[in-house]
């Protein structure tokens, strides 16, 4: 789903600047930014059955969120987005 949000500028430099240094299209940063939050408020992500409902005791964050990476760059071979 697309939608439309506004931050202020100084925000979205950083935010631009942060995807650049990793790697990844300004979508995926909001992308996992949102769904860390929803992890630490325990509610479920939504989005074609690609979320983590909820995060494990046993799993590091972070490698959830790096599978998480993995299985979104193959999901991107499959069906591209525009970024």
């Amino acid at each position: 789903m697309k939608t439309t949000i506004e931050v202020p500028d100084e925000m979205f430099r950083a935010a631009k600047a942060t995807a650049a240094r990793r790697g990844i299209p300004l979508r995926r940063l909001f992308e996992e930014a949102l769904s860390q939050m929803l992890a630490r408020d325990h509610l479920p992500t939504v989005g074609e059955g690609r979320g983590w409902p909820t995060p494990r005791a046993d799993v590091p964050s972070e490698e959830i969120w790096r599978i998480q990476r993995l299985i979104d760059a193959e999901f991107e071979k499959i069906e591209p987005e525009d970024e």
